[in-house]
């Protein structure tokens, strides 16, 4: 029976969370050496790419959509 009570508990804490709300986004240009020593003190950073062809746009062919990420 606790464990019902907790769950109802954390159900009604997480629905009277308040909405996030969005952002606008700072777009920069930048060098990849340069923005490598943020992230690693000796400006070398090794990455995984992912890539996924987008097929229903209006895009065209060969239209691909890219995400890098870093392990940190």
């Amino acid at each position: 029976m606790k464990s019902h009570a907790a769950a109802l508990l954390a159900a009604a804490a997480a629905l009277a969370a308040p909405a996030a709300q969005a952002a606008n986004l700072t777009v920069v240009n930048v060098s990849a050496p340069a923005i490598n020593c943020v992230f690693n003190a000796s400006c070398k950073v090794v990455v995984t790419d992912s890539v996924g062809t987008l097929q229903y746009t209006d895009l065209g062919s060969g239209a691909f959509l890219q995400s890098r990420t870093y392990p940190g």
